[in-house]
């Protein structure tokens, strides 16, 4: 599994990746896990998750989705 850094496209995995975010920040919870501020590309949004609820989309994925 790919390492999530700040500027990466994601999507999140049980959203069937039909939105895609960037990684605006990576942060700790009180408990000292991994979380992410993400935005959204082609929504007004942004929210926060835990990296393990995230996946890394590839170019061809971000081009195929943004066309359509």
């Amino acid at each position: 599994m790919e390492k999530i850094k700040k500027g990466d496209i994601v999507a999140k995995k049980f959203n069937n990746s039909n939105i895609l975010y960037s990684v605006e920040k990576i942060t700790k919870d009180y408990n000292g896990r991994c979380a992410a501020i993400i935005k959204g590309i082609t929504i007004r949004i942004v929210e926060a998750t835990y990296l393990e609820n995230l996946v890394i989309i590839d170019n061809e994925k971000l081009d195929d989705s943004l066309r359509s």
